[in-house]
């Protein structure tokens, strides 16, 4: 059975973040963010080399979808369920150009000066490259577990990563229908772009002279051994795709074109990146001073009203942050241990209860959240009414137990007989100079295109 249709889009809300994030604070800062990069950047999606191979394999499938030329054998037909336009094509396609692009790797990256590092799926496919004597098969199916080189690849190789911002930009929708009102334009700029990059096009070529062979195969199942598979065709693929600086030299201008992240709050703080990368002498800026110059950039109210909500509510969720770490620091202890550690960090009684009210009455700001986001922030807003810091403590520590009874999973600590007892490995207590007042914690997805804008840099082959 294809069980790949019952799989759904990352959702925050219900997502595995049980090793992490106790308090369930992502789904509030992650919105934040996204109103910035639009879903474009995340943790999943931000390298400019795995970007374009995506939009590469889906713009060689949809030509050869809308191809009648090309054909399928019979029984290849009925495995794709009578026509080539469908998800089972559409995903054994990906499967298979995934699996040639990183087996390529594998045996020509070195010797062609290639850099490997951030290629999905490169650690287990040497394992399999040497488990199967440097010459593993390739099977162009979406049904069989040995055609793929990642567990569930159609979720977790490069296409399902970097779904989603495929999405937002409009070249298809969640069914990877490439025939939407606005795919059309978008398409017709990766044409232009693909076609007038000497690399990607002769890939495409190579592709298009290899992948009759695997047609012609009357099987449900076709198959092909590695070596097999033309040597021009992998040095194709290793030459178009060498490195992320290599890639983001040619794909730049089309990125930005089409994921508008030149554009607003997103733009502003790119121009402040590329000036940093020029500038070698100038150390990396965290989050925080990067959304400050960001600022000085020119936006209009809406985008700076983007940044500006970020500044107001990360200095609240890194207190929280802060206190619930000091909780974590020690195996047992009284709480008024953690208050008085509490106080030591500069903050007292008003620190959190301030903040929270601040907030509260800031409805531009909360009324950005929707869903568990929206409630998780209404239940630590209630600080606003806790005066005293055993009140906040309790009040964070409940508000902790209800975060891990959503994810039907024990609370990290328990109270009794008098003591915080913490049922997880402790975690180290923050150095006070770590821990200035109005600091942050979340980057807002800052890292994640730090290395998208890394790529556009630009490096010559």
């Amino acid at each position: 059975m294809n069980l790949t249709k019952f799989f759904t889009e990352y959702d925050p809300d219900v997502s595995s973040d049980l090793n992490v994030d106790p308090l369930g604070l992502q789904v509030i800062w992650s919105v934040y963010g996204q109103k910035i990069f639009k879903n474009r950047v995340s943790s999943i999606s931000n390298d400019v080399r795995n970007y374009t191979i995506n939009l590469f394999h889906h713009y060689v499938i949809r030509e050869l979808i809308e191809n009648d030329a090309v054909d399928l054998s019979s029984q290849l037909l009925k495995a794709c369920d009578g026509k080539k336009d469908t998800l089972v094509f559409k995903y054994a396609c990906i499967v298979f150009f995934e699996n040639i692009f990183v087996y390529s790797m594998v045996q020509l990256g070195d010797k062609m000066n290639a850099n490997t590092s951030g290629v999905l799926g490169v650690s287990k496919a040497r394992r399999q490259w040497n488990e199967n004597n440097n010459n593993p098969q390739l099977i162009f199916s979406n049904s069989s577990k040995k055609s793929y080189v990642l567990v569930r690849q159609t979720l977790l190789g490069v296409s399902g990563r970097y779904k989603t911002p495929m999405i937002e930009m409009g070249f298809f929708d969640k069914s990877y229908n490439y025939n939407l009102p606005k795919s059309l334009e978008r398409w017709a700029d990766a044409k232009q772009f693909i076609e007038s990059t000497p690399d990607l096009r002769g890939l495409k070529n190579e592709i298009g002279k290899f992948i009759s062979t695997v047609f012609k195969q009357n099987k449900k199942l076709p198959s092909i051994n590695f070596n097999d598979v033309p040597l021009s065709l992998k040095r194709a693929y290793v030459a178009a795709f060498s490195s992320p600086q290599f890639v983001g030299e040619y794909s730049r201008q089309f990125w930005l074109k089409n994921s508008e992240l030149d554009e607003g709050a997103a733009g502003a703080l790119l121009s402040v990146l590329d000036e940093q990368f020029k500038n070698t002498s100038v150390a990396r800026s965290s989050a925080q001073d990067l959304f400050n110059l960001a600022k000085s950039k020119e936006l209009d109210d809406v985008e700076i009203d983007k940044i500006t909500n970020i500044e107001k509510i990360e200095p609240f969720l890194a207190d929280i942050d802060l206190m619930f770490s000091l909780i974590l620091c020690q195996k047992t202890q009284t709480k008024n241990k953690v208050m008085a550690s509490w106080k030591r960090y500069g903050r007292d009684e008003s620190t959190l209860g301030d903040k929270a009210k601040k907030l509260y009455l800031d409805k531009p700001l909360i009324n950005v959240l929707k869903g568990s986001g929206l409630k998780r922030l209404d239940i630590l807003l209630e600080l606003r009414d806790k005066n005293t810091l055993l009140e906040q403590l309790d009040h964070l520590i409940k508000y902790h137990t209800y975060i891990m009874k959503t994810r039907q999973q024990q609370p990290w600590l328990l109270f009794g007989d008098g003591l915080l007892k913490v049922q997880v490995k402790q975690c180290k207590k923050p150095d006070i100079k770590d821990k200035p007042l109005y600091g942050w914690v979340n980057q807002y997805y800052i890292p994640q295109f730090y290395n998208l804008v890394a790529g556009f840099q630009g490096k010559v082959q």
